[in-house]
């Protein structure tokens, strides 16, 4: 129960007061009836600290005054306060006192302790509404509708229930004494109820020039003297005189029923509620055509009752309920629970669109229909694939609503939609509208294309290929990410294209490493690249590193686009051969480790090296 109530409240802060709690039957107004038992629960400030002893506490002294007004025998009172006692340890002893006592009025005050001793409001708010439940089995609270319906409450022996007062704790001597006033405010936010509103116990002991307690009321720091203890107890005692002796039934909530349907069709609905004094109630409904039903016949404290009702004509009606009790004392009337009584808008003809496209792409449908009594309308597609639209905004009778969709896979699809009316009725869905959606793959061969040595300043075109492997038909467009990487065409529609590729270097400088850029193929039916490389070389051939240190370099290199498939001979300036290297896999490089023909290194001067029709000279160094 207690983690059932905590689940359902929150925190409010209201003004400090007591909470009175008026839940069962034939309890004491100004006129008591006899014998009325009185059981009051709390801590060691209910239990009367110091004063017990002497007969000084609030209960004792609260005797004496219901002996005085009422007369010896009317009132019982009885003190259940428990030293240390929190609300969860009172919630402990709910039901044993209650079987104990079969009271008629159970006082409440609880959570000093629990506020001194680091338990949250929340938890102890809780534990408090825990209690008013086995006590009385009712909190006038929609949070907790679940846990009313579900708590009967303690029935005495004579059938009848307790009533509850919930109190303000007292403020305290100590700096918490603010923290007692924040539990105070967040009891009253939250216990509800039909409440008798009383903020004696906070208002006399307050002390507003310290925020604490009156120290003249006080024994020590938290519990009252004699003086504070006279005080609770007319206060208590006011609060008793004050009680109403009869209630009428809550207000039912609104009837639960269908909410649309046809005329001079019968429709049941059901209405509950609670009588706070546990009498039988009887239910009257009101049909909202000017038709208020007979009562019915009684029935338990929330119970529930149904009735019948057929309506005539086309329109919306409102229908509430209203409960008395035994005494005929009636409650108001509930919140209602609206019908509409029409007809339905027709099945609209299949919707209008295209009949065959692509996954992913996203296409229109329009659908156009009436509403037999001209209410708006709006529509609802449903698009073949286990996915349905929003409903559209309404529009006016005969007006069209036009909505896009997409498809992940390829697939015949029937496209369908429905209508209904500004009331919530709805028609048959429509004939389907064929859709085909097919799947395009995007292909290209080869994936990348290598345009080898160029010499600066110069260009050359290849191609690639550009397919669809599924079907459909593919189209799209070719980017390229380099100024000098061009492409012809940039766009295609088709499932075969060639696709020329230009690459220029005269933007680009001599490198001995390759240029590298990517080519993109967006379309209908994905994404492809095609990745571009090109070496820009020197048109006839050189020689590096230049000069050459036969301990330092581990090579020569001839580059050039003239060193592809030629011989490179290597003089001495007195013109004697001394090394012929031949490139014969048409790469524009090739090594000469520094050695002749004899496979030793050559000594340190000036060589002249030729290829074909270049040559250069070449300086060695040790």
């Amino acid at each position: 129960m207690k983690k059932a109530l905590l689940i359902f409240l929150g925190i409010f802060i209201c003004l400090m007061f007591f909470l009175v709690a008026d839940f069962s039957v034939n309890s004491a107004g100004r006129s008591a009836r006899a014998g009325t038992i009185v059981s009051c629960w709390g801590d060691s400030i209910t239990l009367g600290y110091a004063y017990q002893p002497v007969g000084q506490d609030y209960p004792r002294r609260l005797q004496k005054l219901l002996d005085t007004a009422y007369g010896s025998g009317s009132y019982t009172v009885i003190n259940r306060g428990v030293n240390s006692y929190r609300a969860d340890q009172v919630l402990a002893k709910t039901l044993t006192w209650l079987a104990a006592d079969n009271p008629d009025l159970v006082l409440l005050m609880i959570g000093t302790n629990d506020m001194t001793h680091g338990q949250t409001i929340e938890s102890t708010r809780g534990e408090v509404q825990g209690i008013i439940n086995l006590v009385s089995g009712y909190i006038n609270s929609g949070e907790l509708q679940g846990i009313i319906n579900s708590v009967r409450g303690h029935i005495n022996p004579d059938g009848s229930s307790p009533r509850i007062i919930v109190s303000a704790i007292i403020p305290t001597l100590t700096y918490e004494s603010w923290l007692m006033g924040l539990y105070n405010d967040d009891l009253a936010a939250h216990l509800g109820g039909r409440l008798s509103w009383f903020t004696s116990n906070w208002d006399d002991f307050y002390d507003s020039g310290t925020g604490l307690a009156k120290a003249w009321l006080m024994a020590n720091d938290l519990h009252p003297n004699s003086d504070g203890y006279k005080v609770m107890a007319e206060n208590w005692f006011d609060a008793i005189a004050s009680l109403p002796e009869n209630q009428p039934p809550d207000i039912p909530s609104p009837p639960s029923g269908p909410s649309s349907g046809d005329p001079g069709v019968s429709y049941s609905f059901t209405a509950t509620t609670a009588d706070p004094n546990n009498e039988k109630i009887s239910f009257q409904f009101d049909w909202g055509d000017g038709i208020h039903s007979n009562w019915s016949d009684p029935v338990d404290s929330g119970g529930s009752v149904t009735m019948y009702h057929s309506f005539s004509g086309q329109d919306t009606f409102r229908v509430k309920v209203r409960a008395k009790n035994s005494h005929d004392e009636q409650s108001a009337w509930s919140a209602a629970h609206e019908i509409t009584i029409g007809q339905p808008p027709g099945a609209p003809a299949a919707p209008t669109g295209p009949d065959s496209g692509s996954p992913g792409t996203s296409y229109s449908f329009t659908a156009t229909a009436t509403d037999p009594d001209e209410d708006q309308i709006s529509y609802q597609f449903e698009w073949g694939d286990g996915i349905q639209s929003n409903w559209s905004s309404f529009v006016d009778s005969g007006g069209s609503v036009t909505i896009s969709h997409s498809w992940s896979g390829k697939g015949s699809y029937q496209v369908r939609v429905r209508v209904k009316d500004s009331h919530g009725d709805t028609s048959g869905w429509s004939s389907g509208h064929s859709m085909v959606i097919t799947t395009l793959v995007l292909r290209v061969d080869p994936s990348s294309l290598s345009f080898g040595d160029m010499e600066a300043g110069s260009s050359k075109t290849m191609t690639f290929r550009i397919y669809n492997s599924g079907d459909g038909t593919l189209s799209g467009t070719i980017s390229a990410d380099s100024n000098w990487i061009s492409v012809d065409p940039t766009s295609f529609e088709g499932n075969e294209n060639t696709i020329s590729v230009t690459v220029n270097t005269e933007s680009l400088a001599e490198s001995t490493t390759p240029y590298g850029g990517t080519i993109t193929v967006t379309s209908n039916g994905g994404t492809k690249t095609v990745a571009i490389s090109v070496a820009v070389v020197p048109g006839g051939a050189v020689a590096y590193p230049n000069p050459f240190s036969l301990s330092e370099h581990a090579g020569l290199t001839f580059w050039g686009i003239s060193v592809a498939h030629a011989k490179i001979q290597i003089f001495t300036l007195a013109g004697k051969l001394v090394k012929t290297l031949e490139e014969t896999y048409g790469a524009g490089k090739v090594s000469w480790d520094g050695r002749n023909e004899k496979g030793v290194k050559v000594s340190r001067g000036v060589y002249v090296f030729v290829v074909g029709s270049y040559s250069g000279k070449i300086a060695i160094v040790e």
